[in-house]
C-alpha cells in the first residue's frame, strides 16, 4: 500500500512538472530567432500541385528534388537536410545521389532505435565525442547505399514523447561505433559550420562555441 502510494505521489507531481513546463513555453517571451534557416515544404499543397500538373503521387521520384538543391546551393545554403527516409529503392537513386553529390552539402535522415535491426556501417557524419553521455547506442536504418555515399552527412530523425503524448525532450547525440551519430537538426548545424567534434561536460553539451543544457538522461529540453 506505502509503494503504491509513493508511485502515485511521484507520478502526480511528474504531471504537475510536465504541464507547469508546458505553461512556461506557452507563456515565456520568446526572442525572434536569426533568419539563418529555412524551411522547404512538401506540403499538401505541393503534393496536390504535382497531382494536378503532372499526375505525380507520395512518394515524389526523388530526382524531382534535384532542382531544389540546384536552387538551394545557388543561394547559398550551407546544408539541406532532408527529414524523409530514403531507406527503400526508387528508379531515380542514380540520378538524385548524382545531384546530392554535386551539391556537396546534403544531409539524410535515418531512423535510430534500438528494435532496429544491428549494423555496422559508416556513417558520414559522425562526430567524435569527449566525456560520457547517457544516451543509449543507435542502431541505425540507414539511406540506400548509394545515398549514403553521396551524402555530406547523416542525421537520426527520432520522435520520443512522454506518456502523456507531448514530445518535450530530443536525443542529440547517440553513441555510434566508438563516436556519436548526431539528430537530424545536430547534424545539419554541424555540417554547414564544419563540426566534427563535441564535448559532453557535466549537463551541457559543448558544439564548438555552443552550450546546450541538457537534462539527467543527456537529453534537451524542447
Amino acid at each position: 500500500m506505502a509503494v503504491a502510494f509513493l508511485l502515485g505521489r511521484a507520478e502526480f507531481f511528474s504531471t504537475v512538472e510536465r504541464k507547469s513546463y508546458d505553461w512556461r513555453c506557452a507563456n515565456i517571451e520568446r526572442t525572434a530567432p536569426k533568419p539563418t534557416s529555412s524551411l522547404v515544404l512538401v506540403d499538401e499543397a505541393t503534393l496536390a500541385f504535382f497531382r494536378e500538373t503532372d499526375g505525380l503521387r507520395w512518394p515524389c521520384p526523388r530526382d524531382l528534388y534535384c532542382p531544389v538543391l540546384s536552387y538551394l546551393k545557388a543561394g547559398g545554403a550551407r546544408a539541406v537536410a532532408f527529414d524523409i527516409q530514403f531507406s527503400e529503392p526508387d528508379e531515380f537513386d542514380g540520378a538524385f545521389a548524382e545531384c546530392m553529390a554535386d551539391a556537396g552539402n546534403v544531409v539524410l535522415g535515418f531512423q535510430c532505435h534500438a528494435d532496429t535491426q544491428a549494423t555496422n556501417l559508416p556513417l558520414p557524419g559522425t562526430v567524435a565525442v569527449a566525456g560520457q553521455w547517457p544516451s543509449k547506442p543507435c542502431q541505425p536504418l540507414p539511406p540506400m547505399p548509394s545515398l549514403r555515399a553521396a551524402a555530406k552527412a547523416l542525421g537520426a530523425i527520432e520522435m520520443e514523447p512522454d506518456d502523456d503524448g507531448v514530445l518535450r525532450h530530443a536525443t542529440l547525440l547517440r553513441p555510434y561505433r566508438g563516436a556519436a551519430t548526431p539528430s537530424l537538426g545536430v547534424s545539419a548545424w554541424l555540417a554547414a559550420n564544419d563540426v566534427k567534434t563535441a564535448e559532453f561536460s557535466g549537463d551541457e553539451l559543448k558544439l564548438a562555441d555552443r552550450r546546450i543544457p541538457l537534462t539527467q538522461q543527456g537529453q534537451m529540453l524542447v
